[in-house]
């Protein structure tokens, strides 16, 4: 029966498996989008201590700059927080097919004994 569990369930599997390395790549390039800001940003205070850009051109760069990262680190929370409930709900779907697992070895084990009993009784 497991067998035939795997081959049903395969596609579904396949499915999540594929959304996993889809999530994979995008935290990612998260992190990389991240890690440019802060290089951008430590360029741009380089340029203001070089004399190469005047304080208001630096305030407005680097305005930008920190918007763009706090919405990349609230959007990584948002993800974070979805790939938690995710993993939550993935574990109680296996926990559930464990049980209907062990309930058809229970009525399986009961079937044969029943018939144990009656070979035995026919004898």
């Amino acid at each position: 029966m497991l067998i035939v569990d795997d081959i049903l369930f395969f596609p579904v599997k396949g499915i999540n498996w594929i959304f996993k390395q889809i999530h994979e790549i995008a935290e990612e390039e998260l992190a990389g989008e991240g890690d440019r800001i802060r290089s951008s940003l430590t360029e741009l205070y380089m340029m203001l201590e070089t004399g190469q850009i005047t304080e208001e051109e630096f305030d407005q760069q680097e305005k930008v700059l920190l918007d763009r990262l706090d919405t990349l680190q609230e959007d990584d929370d948002i993800i974070d927080n979805e790939t938690e409930e995710d993993e939550e709900e993935d574990e109680e779907e296996d926990e559930e097919e464990d049980e209907e697992e062990d309930e058809e070895e229970d009525e399986d084990e009961d079937e044969d004994i029943s018939k144990d009993v009656i070979s035995r009784n026919e004898e």
